[in-house]
């Protein structure tokens, strides 16, 4: 079976670049709230999202002067901090841009992971992480982490092995099984600290936080908002 491991590890870099410019995002976000809390204290709370079509959020474009947002404009006019001689400052402004040029980065690698991961070869793994709902970015990091798929297996067969456990009693390890929790962040190891033997969670960080806010969101909803396949309403 021939595999695009060489595609894999470019999907891959790209991924914990994107990864790594939503945490730069993210500590500008708050910066510019602590701005916005004198300067346009109205704004300060709003839900920023970025546009897939401008790819920056619209309200952060405003404020970096680059797009033409009415509504907020007529809201900044009515803001409390005139009554106070304050404007939105050239520094605010100017880490508006920063922000704005961080988005367009994050959705430059968006579109060329979605670009990406649409081959033949990867098409049986996105079939199945549809049937769970996943979002193109967990579905890129549960790709870049499984595949290929027969690295957990062996001639082709789940590997189970046959141990005395602690009872002195024969018992079955499912290494197959075990090896792809960790690579998921969902599997355990065993920790010794002084004279006790602890099992701690181990396993990939981010993979385990991003399948967690996929639960949160797909699974834990009640209603139309939980997800409407087969494997969401029975989970």
């Amino acid at each position: 079976t021939w595999y695009d491991c060489e595609r894999i590890n470019e999907i891959r870099s790209q991924f914990y670049d994107l990864e790594q410019l939503d945490k730069l995002r993210t500590s500008c976000i708050n910066q510019l709230r602590q701005r916005l809390a004198i300067e346009f204290p109205e704004a300060q709370k709003r839900f920023l999202q970025q546009s897939k079509k401008l790819g920056f959020t619209p309200f952060v474009g405003w404020l970096a002067e680059i797009y033409s947002y009415t509504r907020v404009e007529n809201n900044y006019r009515r803001s409390i901090a005139h009554s106070l001689g304050i404007t939105i400052s050239s520094y605010t402004r100017s880490h508006a841009n920063a922000i704005v040029s961080l988005e367009l980065r994050a959705s430059s690698i968006e579109d060329w992971l979605d670009k990406a991961i649409a081959m033949p070869n990867f098409s049986p793994y996105l079939k199945v992480f549809e049937s769970f709902g996943f979002g193109s970015r967990l579905s890129v990091l549960l790709l870049i982490q499984i595949y290929p798929f027969d690295k957990f297996l062996v001639g082709g067969q789940p590997w189970v092995e046959e141990e005395i456990g602690h009872n002195d009693k024969l018992q079955l390890r499912y290494r197959s099984l075990r090896s792809f929790q960790l690579y998921l962040g969902i599997g355990y190891k065993w920790v010794q600290s002084g004279d006790k033997i602890v099992r701690t969670i181990g396993g990939s960080t981010v993979c385990r936080s991003h399948l967690y806010m996929w639960c949160f969101d797909r699974i834990a909803p009640e209603g139309n908002r939980r997800l409407q396949t087969y494997i969401g309403q029975n989970l």
